[in-house]
């Protein structure tokens, strides 16, 4: 299943058949559906959830990686001249250990890394947002906000996420600064087209899109073998056991990063696996509160 229109092209242009990669829409864009307006605590609730100020301008700023954090010294000198603003850097999961994040949060008490709810939670509850290069993005757009992309550095087009391309990006402090100060009522950084293109918009939800489709290839006769050369899926033995390895650490709750003087190499891999396992993790009672939260809306 394809997300949107343009995925389904790249992959028919590769040799797959159109009727073999059908677009269904992203599920996850549907809790910012109109449908799901409540689903998410508003600025207030969650302020007070994480010790903010629900009265002060509350800006976001959307993480990837761990060398996201050139912009820090942008948000220092920023953050220096403006304490009525905070700002919550929602970090990556990549960024599990960064000294420079904590050093920061310590020097301005108006500077929060925060990795706790949803990315979509932020978005909706900020009053400006601001991104580097996740693809979350999309989220900020179907939410029906506007952002500012910061390239303190450039990117290399192999590296940007393809969603990026032609988008208008802040390069340097003068402009991040009036962008900050500045309403958030600036046009959104990538085209209509292009975000539709990847994420595709209709009247119907996503999750019935996709329920149709499962209907469809339940109820008739199996379809012929969708992926052909060279879409044959390769078995990689080695991850497979590494994250075998890294639940069962998880199972007992040994954290990898105590095997730093052994093993620095894996223990530094095994931590990373281990921090997205651990975010993901739900226990059985949170998943029967979002079923019955969920059920609120789609019934």
């Amino acid at each position: 299943t394809c997300w949107g229109k343009r995925t389904q092209q790249r992959l028919v242009a590769h040799g797959m058949q159109e009727k073999n990669c059908p677009v269904t829409g992203a599920v996850m864009m549907d809790f910012l559906r109109p449908e799901f307006r409540g689903y998410f605590k508003d600025k207030a609730a969650l302020c007070r959830e994480h010790g903010l100020d629900p009265d002060k301008k509350l800006m976001l700023y959307i993480s990837s990686f761990g060398y996201a954090s050139m912009t820090l010294a942008w948000f220092d000198q920023y953050l220096a001249g403006h304490p009525e603003v905070q700002l919550v850097y929602r970090r990556h999961p990549s960024e599990w250990n960064s000294p420079a994040l904590e050093a920061l949060a310590q020097k301005r008490p108006n500077f929060r890394v925060i990795f706790a709810d949803s990315v979509k939670q932020w978005i909706v509850a900020a009053d400006q947002i601001f991104i580097w290069m996740s693809t979350a993005i999309a989220e900020v757009y179907f939410a029906g906000k506007s952002c500012r992309i910061l390239r303190p550095v450039p990117i290399e087009h192999e590296y940007d996420p393809v969603i990026y391309k032609g988008a208008d990006h802040i390069t340097d402090y003068a402009a991040f600064a009036a962008a900050a100060d500045a309403p958030d009522s600036a046009p959104f950084p990538i085209a209509k087209e292009v975000i539709e293109g990847y994420f595709d918009r209709s009247d119907t939800p996503a999750y019935v899109r996709m329920a149709d489709l499962l209907e469809d290839v339940y109820k008739n006769p199996p379809r012929d073998q969708p992926f052909s050369p060279p879409f044959r899926p390769h078995f990689n033995l080695l991850k497979f056991c590494a994250l075998i390895g890294v639940h069962m650490m998880y199972a007992v709750k040994f954290d990898p990063a105590r095997l730093a003087g052994v093993a620095p190499g894996f223990a530094d891999m095994a931590s990373r696996i281990y921090g997205y396992i651990d975010k993901a993790h739900i226990s059985k009672e949170e998943a029967r509160a979002m079923e019955e939260k969920i059920a609120r809306f789609v019934g």
